[in-house]
């Protein structure tokens, strides 16, 4: 006997339909479930932040990571854990230069700038923390992971590998040799920027027999022994003289002249006791001229030279060859020598404008 699939139809029919309402249960079982460990994890969220005046101050994120647990949050009162989404001060938004960093027991960064003009009354913006004299050492060490290769000696800062380099070569704490050292083995001391200057005025006197005309602007001549003898001498040889020490905006400098007798030619060059960044901001003008005259007599000089400085890593044959010295054949020289006194060099420095600077 034949089946009649004309009954069989509806049957089926009717097995898919239920197939299909059980699986859309189901699924409406899992979202409901979904949603209420969402609502439960949120209210615990909301619960922890209402429980510390710290997170209270900061916005709760809503729906984070559903596979992170709350035993392992950070705690804010730790600054061990503290890990800002910014480094900029929380008052003004600016980024820190140097260290070292203040700020709020929790970690908050507050510029000098906005302590000094928010003063006493001053509490930190996120948290309200009134103590903003917290020195925020891991800040410090996040921001500025390299210390100065002459911590040993002292130094305290701290920056970014870009930094390194300019701020060693400015490092108040570096080891320098005597200026003499340029020319001379004579004296090889090494010692801080500081106790160089020291030493150069109480061991060489280069701080002595010089006029100081303005700031930055110094004035000395050259002159005959007792005995009548250096004339003759420094043209049938080469001549070294010791610097004299001009000190301008908060840095030495040292103001050198030198004979090169292969040549018949002097040299003479301003020397900064810094690096090359901080050189290139500043210009010189070496004036000479005749050994009698006047101090102030500035602009009756033979020859003028308005150059670079040269910075404390140049070697003597960069220095010849950097066109940052005046340079005066014998002849020139011989000209200026009245009696005794064989020349007057004034030196000056002073800063270079912007644009010179290429700022």
């Amino acid at each position: 006997m034949g089946v009649d699939t004309e009954f069989q139809q509806p049957r089926s029919s009717q097995t898919l339909i239920k197939k299909e309402e059980a699986t859309s249960k189901k699924q409406d079982e899992s979202s409901n479930s979904l949603n209420l460990k969402l609502e439960e994890k949120q209210n615990c969220e909301i619960e922890r932040a209402l429980g510390s005046p710290a997170a209270a101050s900061s916005p709760v994120h809503q729906g984070g990571d559903t596979g992170s647990s709350p035993s392992k949050k950070p705690k804010l009162e730790n600054q061990d854990d503290i890990v800002e989404s910014s480094t900029g001060c929380t008052v003004c938004q600016a980024m820190p230069q140097a260290v070292p960093l203040f700020g709020c027991k929790m970690g908050h960064y507050v510029c000098n700038k906005c302590r000094k003009a928010g003063g006493v009354l001053l509490s930190c913006p996120k948290c309200l923390q009134p103590d903003l004299s917290v020195q925020l050492v891991d800040l410090e060490k996040k921001v500025f992971p390299q210390k100065c290769v002459y911590s040993l000696k002292g130094c305290k800062q701290r920056f970014t590998e870009e930094n390194r380099e300019e701020h060693e070569s400015e490092c108040e704490y570096r080891l320098v040799l005597c200026p003499c050292a340029l020319f001379a083995r004579s004296c090889q001391y090494n010692d801080v920027i500081s106790n160089i200057r020291d030493h150069g005025r109480t061991q060489h006197k280069f701080n002595q027999c010089i006029t100081r005309l303005d700031l930055g602007f110094i004035t000395c001549k050259m002159v005959q022994k007792k005995d009548g003898t250096c004339g003759h001498a420094i043209y049938n040889d080469s001549a070294r003289f010791p610097p004299v020490e001009l000190q301008y905006d908060e840095r030495l400098f040292y103001c050198y002249y030198q004979r090169r007798n292969s040549q018949g030619l002097w040299y003479f060059f301003i020397r900064l006791y810094g690096g090359k960044k901080a050189a290139s901001g500043y210009t010189c003008e070496i004036h000479l001229g005749n050994g009698k005259a006047d101090k102030n007599s500035v602009l009756t000089a033979d020859r003028v030279a308005r150059v670079d400085c040269v910075h404390y890593a140049m070697n003597k044959a960069e220095i010849e060859e950097s066109g940052c010295c005046l340079v005066v054949d014998d002849a020139a020289v011989k000209k200026m020598n009245s009696g005794d006194e064989i020349f007057r060099v004034w030196w000056k420095v002073s800063r270079k404008k912007k644009a010179e600077n290429g700022n």
